[in-house]
């Protein structure tokens, strides 16, 4: 994408677009892919945009459909057994990462802070 004549945003657009294109070849989710590449990459959702996105994830979902891959390339082949005490467990890894990521955002907060002070 570097070597053509076209602009940063163009660019930008061709990567994002080979990013759903790859999420929906490996996942088999092209709903999912442009979702997530165009809210968490693009952070736009114009046509010009969203567009050659979702024309990459078509043809990579057609290309699937063509190989016969019709799940995903990485199975899951575990078993889910759910119990009361399995979800204790994961409601409380889920207050654990959320408490985390308060004392992380305060950190980069105290962080930031102690670089404006410094000469």
């Amino acid at each position: 994408a570097q070597m053509l004549p076209v602009s940063d945003n163009e660019r930008k657009t061709l990567l994002v677009a080979g990013a759903a294109a790859g999420m929906t070849t490996v996942f088999g989710t092209p709903i999912a892919a442009i979702m997530l590449s165009v809210e968490l990459l693009l952070f736009e959702w114009t046509p010009r945009s969203f567009i050659p996105v979702t024309v990459a994830a078509i043809v990579a979902e057609v290309e699937r459909t063509l190989l016969h891959l019709t799940g995903p390339i990485f199975p899951f082949s575990g078993s889910m057994e759910a119990s009361v005490a399995g979800l204790g467990g994961w409601v409380l890894v889920g207050i654990a990462a959320g408490l985390l990521s308060g004392l992380l955002t305060q950190l980069v907060y105290a962080c930031e802070d102690a670089f404006q002070k410094l000469p």
